[in-house]
């Protein structure tokens, strides 16, 4: 149940508040605000770090080396622009970039060698569904959405035609896009007569403006969950590097320049449409993940991965591998994918994508790059100009079933009646083949006693281990197999709290695998060390567990020992629980416990003649 109202401010949990001046770029701004809040909630506040609003706005409007991107004609510096574009920039490891790198100064001029400079990677970008309906009445799931996504994810950018009276704001018509902003918090009950003009209902957005603290309440203020302005709900999800300065990939493959920027003019196809990337691998590295752009909540995406000869076309790729992913919104996604896929230097490989939409339409993610009449090219979005070069031969859709390389596309062409396309929006995410992949690939919550079996994905076999014996400990469940690269491993809860680090040796490089942080037991047992037994004998272990639980108990494989439940006794707001163990025949054995499903290691027992 969200409460009523809820401010990131009040709880520690929003980005400062920043002063834009004379610079109008108020998108950068709600952009690196709102991946601001997201580090805040990950690290619970831990980690208070600004992004440099400079070095966004100035290489999200400007063109890189190649020629690519956007910009403003007769305009220079920092500029106007979208939150489009700071996810698109965001997402091609333009940044983000610690603010002291680049602060705001008179000079806004960075050299193009800084473009790919980033303190931080964009994981996800989702667009939220706007509340206000045409009938002017409010879409409570999209309001949910919203509040959610404040509350456990980041701050929500968004953007608004700018009618500020003091610190309040409702506008009852649609306006052209003028400001844009972060949402922090809400408050259901806010006064619907408290705005200039009286709203059809209650309720309010509290909003984090970039014009510094003199702004309405010490820089914050509410617009009216009926704003007809406001378009554009953005949510930010970061991969931050762990101790060692590692990101989740190592290397990005791409070629849409202008990504999300601009591919939101194309209208669905009825009949099933695909697009395609093909890239080639550097070096020996792995296939970890891949980005999809989508449109509407809850599409569908079927991912390809295809492995190509030298020479061969797409349609003589190999299919290696097969997933598919609900979205619940659309935006911008990093889709992890279920196994790695092994890439030697110089090996070509397609990512593939399909998008089916919850009507059964069909999306078409390729960047728009130019909006023609009568031959001659019109402006996009409020006189940007948009450039894109798709190299030949890289690049693909196929709509109606032929397949079209993007390069040779015109504005004309269906679906590009009155469009020049770009690329399609498919990034590659790989590591170095040296770093190993694992089934647990962030920190996981952990009990003492508690058990969780993981897979690690390496070159060579690798040697799993802890930091902390004493709080948890590794064990090999089956081996690395040369053909998968894969191998099985345990790790067991010893210690009461605290954070176990595991990580992998390979080939004499040591690797972090994921944390271990531990917590109390949700159950426990009067007996904790391990046990020798006789055949025949029995033992009684006496759990204590929250009542209602469901608890079972049992002695590992194998059939060495038989277990029986033989009493249940309810004691304030938990029972103690009574299990036989009878030992059937010689061998080693773990006694296990689960609760609610979660499987925890008690002791050992070892059964002797």
């Amino acid at each position: 149940m969200l409460p009523e109202k809820y401010s990131l401010a009040d709880s520690k949990l929003d980005s400062p508040l920043k002063d834009q001046g004379n610079v109008p770029s108020c998108w950068a701004f709600a952009s690196t605000a709102g991946l601001e809040t997201n580090i805040l909630r990950q690290t619970g506040g831990k980690q208070r770090q600004t992004y440099s609003v400079r070095h966004l706005a100035w290489f999200g409007m400007n063109l890189d080396a190649r020629g690519n991107g956007c910009y403003l004609p007769g305009s220079s510096g920092l500029q106007a622009g979208t939150l489009n574009k700071g996810i698109n920039a965001f997402s091609s490891w333009n940044g983000a970039c610690i603010d002291a790198k680049f602060p705001l100064t008179d000079s806004n001029f960075i050299a193009e060698r800084e473009r790919q400079d980033s303190d931080i990677h964009l994981q996800n970008a989702d667009i939220l569904p706007a509340p206000l309906q045409s009938d002017g009445t409010l879409n409570q799931d999209a309001v949910q959405a919203i509040k959610e996504k404040i509350m456990q994810t980041s701050a929500v950018g968004v953007e608004l035609c700018s009618a500020f009276q003091g610190n309040r704001q409702y506008l009852n018509v649609k306006r052209p896009v003028t400001h844009a902003v972060t949402i922090v918090g809400w408050d259901d009950n806010y006064n619907k007569n408290a705005f200039p003009t009286q709203a059809p209902g209650d309720g309010a957005w509290l909003i984090h403006n970039s014009w510094g603290t003199s702004f309405g309440g010490g820089g914050y203020g509410y617009v009216s969950y009926y704003d007809a302005s406001l378009i554009c709900y953005a949510s930010y999800a970061a991969d931050l590097p762990n101790q060692q300065g590692q990101y989740k990939y190592d290397n990005l493959y791409q070629y849409d320049a202008l990504g999300l920027d601009d591919v939101s003019d194309y209208k669905p196809l009825s009949s099933p449409t695909t697009v395609a990337n093909v890239f080639t691998a550097h070096s020996a590295e792995s296939l970890r993940a891949v980005s999809v752009t989508s449109a509407r909540p809850n599409s569908t995406v079927t991912v390809d991965v295809l492995l190509l000869d030298n020479g061969s076309d797409l349609g003589n790729g190999k299919l290696v591998f097969t997933q598919q992913v609900k979205l619940p919104f659309g935006g911008f996604h990093t889709v992890d994918l279920d196994k790695p896929i092994l890439l030697s230097a110089g090996q070509r490989f397609a990512v593939r994508e399909t998008i089916r939409e919850p009507n059964g339409e069909y999306y078409l993610p390729v960047e728009i790059t130019g909006l023609y009449q009568n031959g001659q090219q019109q402006e996009l979005s409020s006189h940007f100009v948009y450039k894109e070069h798709v190299p030949a031969g890289v690049s693909f859709a196929q709509i109606n079933g032929r397949w079209f390389d993007l390069s040779e596309v015109k504005a004309g062409d269906y679906p590009f009646e009155t469009t020049q396309p770009g690329a399609a929006t498919i990034k590659a995410y790989t590591v170095s083949d040296v770093r190993p992949a694992c089934s647990v690939n962030s920190s996981i919550a952990f009990y003492k006693g508690q058990i969780k079996q993981f897979t690690v994905t390496s070159a060579a076999a690798p040697s799993v281990h802890t930091t902390n014996e004493a709080g948890g400990k590794v064990a090999p469940l089956v081996p690395w197999n040369s053909k998968t690269k894969q191998s099985t491993w345990q790790i067991s809860g010893l210690g009461a709290s605290g954070t176990v680090g595991t990580y992998a040796n390979i080939s004499g490089t040591t690797h972090h695998l994921f944390d271990a942080v531990l917590d109390n037991s949700p159950v426990e047992s009067d007996t904790t060390a391990d046990l020798r037994k006789h055949v025949g004998e029995s033992y009684v272990t006496r759990l204590y567990a929250p009542r209602g639980a469901r608890i079972n108990f049992y002695g590992g494989t194998g059939g060495i020992i038989g277990t029986k439940l033989v009493s249940v006794s309810p004691i304030g707001g938990g029972a103690f629980y009574y299990f036989k163990t009878t030992a059937i025949k010689t061998g080693s054995v773990g006694i296990y416990a689960t609760v609610n499903d979660s499987a925890f290691l008690l002791y050992k027992e070892l059964i002797n003649p």
